[in-house]
């Protein structure tokens, strides 16, 4: 990687956020591994509420507390709307601490790649678990459990999608590929956002300069959204509107068992979470960031419009 990109990760990672007391930490014992997660809570429960629960994944690099901070979850969870938890993935060298140059944390997100050692951690497996210890600690409601995701932790809400659907409720990738092999148990509802100028998961595909080195081939993301919809069984075409300038939504809405499938693409977004706590990192790796639109409210509407549906109902 060119030392000036260097120089500007380190910056960035001296910037990001720091351990807030709004949220919890905690670990569990998961495939022989300690793993690590935060969970922020509402500040004033209602007494007897049953709650959302959202999974946030974080991207490579990163981090659960990180991601919390930088796309906003912690402050929407603590005014009382859902309970947010925020796993940390495994490092690429599991006898070796995290590093964001060297050694970064990112998702086994089917896609087989990796170190040997890391390709043998059971992130689902992880996560069911994770869920359920909250909904074992905290009021939260069965129907209501989703999953959301950045970049590396979009391709694990991908696969948790298909892996956990009788869990799930809805999904919400945002700029992450996804290695869809299976169908799910049940049709998912799914929400995708991806930035037009993002240089890392691109609209068209193509090559990727990828930020730790080396470039990949990647499909068009614009294809994504068109096999869940298949998965869904959705019926085409889809209806394409503008709900804001710069934001344009193409929606499967007549799909089996309620399902629905909303692919939303932000004019002027690199690989970037729009609308969170500012950019992750420097432009020259991940294009332009906007605040024009809000990600993390958006998709919190679309939760709230789902419920797990019982798979006997789902068909």
């Amino acid at each position: 990687m060119p030392r000036p990109l260097i120089t500007s990760l380190i910056l960035a990672l001296l910037a990001a956020p720091s351990a807030s007391g709004a949220v919890e930490p905690g670990s569990l014992e998961a495939g022989g591994l300690r793993r690590t997660y935060v969970v922020a809570l509402p500040a004033q429960p209602k007494p007897g509420a049953s709650l959302p629960l959202v999974v946030v994944l974080h991207g490579a690099g990163g981090n659960g507390l990180a991601a919390l901070q930088k796309y906003r979850w912690d402050t929407r969870a603590e005014a009382g709307e859902f309970v947010a938890v925020a796993p940390d993935a495994e490092p690429a060298l599991l006898d070796r601490p995290d590093n964001f140059l060297t050694n970064p944390r990112f998702w086994n997100d089917g896609s087989d790649r990796g170190p040997r050692g890391h390709r043998a951690v059971d992130d689902t497996a992880f996560i069911a678990a994770l869920i359920d210890r909250l909904t074992a600690r905290y009021p939260v409601d069965p129907r209501r459990i989703y999953a959301t995701g950045f970049s590396s932790g979009a391709s694990m809400t991908h696969l948790l999608g298909i892996e956990l659907a009788d869990r799930l409720a809805a999904i919400a990738p945002v700029a992450g590929k996804a290695w869809l092999k299976t169908a799910p148990r049940r049709p998912v509802p799914v929400l995708f956002l991806v930035g037009d100028k993002d240089p890392l998961t691109p609209l068209q595909g193509g090559a990727v300069r990828l930020p730790w080195g080396g470039t990949q081939q990647y499909p068009p993301a614009r294809d994504l959204p068109k096999s869940w919809a298949r998965l869904d069984r959705c019926a085409e075409p889809p209806e394409v509107t503008s709900p804001q300038a710069g934001l344009t939504l193409e929606a499967w809405r007549s799909c089996a068992g309620d399902a629905e499938v909303l692919f939303y693409t932000v004019a002027g977004l690199g690989h970037e979470w729009a609308g969170g706590a500012g950019r992750a990192l420097p432009e020259p790796i991940t294009g332009p960031y906007t605040d024009a639109v809000d990600t993390t409210a958006m998709i919190t509407r679309f939760f709230d419009r789902h419920r797990l549906t019982p798979l006997s109902q789902a068909r």
